[in-house]
């Protein structure tokens, strides 16, 4: 049976109100799955538009965002390969995407364009890598350990941007949108890996995405706080302490 019959055949039981089996969970699953993707389109979409307003590149990390495209890639290649419905990775290859296209802004509008040869390699090992899944010359314990790596690579490529953020006090461009997304999506995509496919290398990575896009959520919040400028009001009332001789706070 297919995915296609499967889902109908689901929606036939629910209509006529015959709730046996797990077609409740199935479809629940599968309307998540399907949620995700579309809201995956809006992404990346706050921060390509601040980066594309404003040129700023301050916060962001070079290597983050290769390790970013690189995790992605192989996010996506894996369930392809291991034949598993569209629907439970297809923000993958939407979010890779953005990310490509982040890359390329990036590219663009650095000023000293002092990252172009390390862009140019970068790029080869890409099309290198597509090259290499199209003639087909993995075998299926490569693919699991490219599964592996997605995960490790997408670990890479939070702490690196987590420790760039601390450094330079700023989150840049990031957006708490684009990173409260991704922590309800971690969190659907638990649901929906433990349902249909049951991949313990797709959940392991899902738990420990959620954690790390958790703490760059914080990071932007509290970065952001910080670097608001004072209100007139708490000004006023500074000098007013000042006057008094009760500036300790």
């Amino acid at each position: 049976m297919s995915e296609f019959e499967k889902f109908m055949g689901c929606i036939k039981k629910v209509l006529s109100f015959n709730f046996e089996g797990d077609c409740i969970s199935y479809l629940i699953s599968k309307c998540l799955s399907l949620g995700i993707v579309l809201a995956s389109f809006t992404n990346k979409l706050p921060q390509i538009l601040y980066m594309l307003k404003t040129k700023e590149m301050k916060g962001l990390s070079y290597l983050a965002i290769y390790l970013d495209i690189t995790s992605g890639l192989f996010y996506t290649m894996y369930p392809f390969h291991m034949g598993y419905p569209f629907l439970t990775y297809g923000e993958g290859l939407i979010i890779l995407l953005q990310n490509i296209f982040i890359f390329f802004i990036c590219w663009k509008y650095d000023t000293y364009q002092s990252s172009d040869r390390n862009n140019m390699s970068f790029s080869l090992l890409i099309v290198s890598f597509l090259f290499l899944c199209y003639k087909g010359l993995f075998d299926d314990n490569i693919w699991k350990i490219i599964g592996s790596a997605s995960t490790i690579l997408s670990m890479g490529s939070r702490i690196t941007q987590i420790v760039s953020s601390y450094k330079s006090k700023s989150t840049g461009p990031l957006s708490t949108i684009t990173f409260g997304f991704n922590m309800l999506g971690n969190i659907a995509r638990i649901f929906t890996s433990l349902k249909e496919t049951k991949d313990i290398i797709m959940i392991a990575g899902f738990v420990v995405s959620f954690v790390l896009n958790l703490t760059i959520f914080l990071q932007i919040i509290y970065y952001n706080r910080k670097s608001k400028p004072p209100k007139k009001e708490d000004i006023k009332e500074k000098k007013a302490h000042a006057q008094w001789g009760f500036d300790f706070l």
